[in-house]
């Protein structure tokens, strides 16, 4: 006898049915291909490995960021250019980006800004830049992409934020952590909000990552120092967070949302690293 879901097969009248009802029979872990995805910080670290993990399972995207990547890695990915400081500028650029894809499945917010300061000497210039990118720009983006993925078949938005505020606190990133709090509360609320619509709503949470930025940022010797916080031993990398972003984009995790995956191998686990 043929199981209910083969009979239900069968009966398939288009190739388009077949494939979403295969998907929710044997979901698959990683985007369905065409899958129309919209990155913003697209163009380097992380938000490179993300554009380059969807390109390769055969996704449609389009990566806004104030510059275009400077890496082979892009090759196939529309570029816009979009300042996040302005929300006029920001809505525009996604309008835009929208009408370059033909529609949209699939939202991931990267970007970020990492202006240091401690906060007895932070201006108040320098607070509201980090805020408006890092946050402000999260809102506009996010308010205008919900009637546009309520066509989606598999919609969803994925927030990249990171351990420093929600976990940790580093000194001189007060308002860099400040920041990720926040859209990790704008994701738990925008998730409850939008399920109804079958549309999910996580962050990934990434712990130390050794992107560009890092290399130049601490040099070989402290690197190889960070390493021993990890309990595995070694830093994570771009691709440990553009695979976390794969599942939680596919239609494995469709009953997934509100909630923060944490990528940093163990190391916030770590209570005393120098306990017996």
């Amino acid at each position: 006898m043929k199981s209910r879901h083969c009979n239900e097969l069968e009966t398939l009248a288009s190739q388009s049915e077949l494939r979403f009802t295969i998907m929710s029979i044997h979901p698959t872990t990683d985007v369905p291909q065409g899958t129309r995805a919209c990155i913003f910080g697209g163009n380097r670290g992380i938000g490179l490995a993300v554009t380059e993990r969807l390109l390769s399972v055969g996704a449609e995207v389009c990566y806004l960021s104030r510059a275009p990547a400077d890496d082979s890695r892009a090759t196939g990915a529309q570029h816009l250019p979009v300042d996040l400081r302005s929300p006029k500028d920001t809505r525009r650029a996604f309008h835009d980006a929208i009408d370059t894809l033909g529609g949209l499945d699939l939202l991931v917010f990267g970007s970020a800004s990492f202006d240091r300061g401690r906060l007895e000497h932070l201006d108040p210039q320098t607070w509201d830049s980090v805020v408006a990118v890092n946050l402000s720009a999260a809102f506009h983006i996010m308010q205008e992409a919900i009637p546009v993925l309520r066509n989606s078949t598999c919609p969803r938005i994925i927030v990249i934020s990171s351990i420093t505020g929600p976990v940790t606190g580093l000194p001189g990133m007060a308002h860099y952590g400040a920041t990720k709090s926040a859209l990790e509360g704008l994701v738990r609320g925008t998730a409850v909000e939008l399920a109804p619509d079958g549309i999910t709503v996580n962050a990934v949470q990434p712990g130390l990552i050794l992107t560009d930025n890092m290399r130049e940022s601490y040099g070989a010797e402290r690197l190889e120092q960070m390493d021993s916080l990890v309990p595995g031993g070694t830093i994570g990398r771009p691709e440990d967070i553009a695979a976390a972003i794969s599942y939680l984009a596919s239609p494995a995790a469709g009953f997934v949302t509100g909630t923060t995956l944490c990528v940093d191998g163990g190391m916030t686990l770590t209570e005393n690293p120098y306990a017996p």
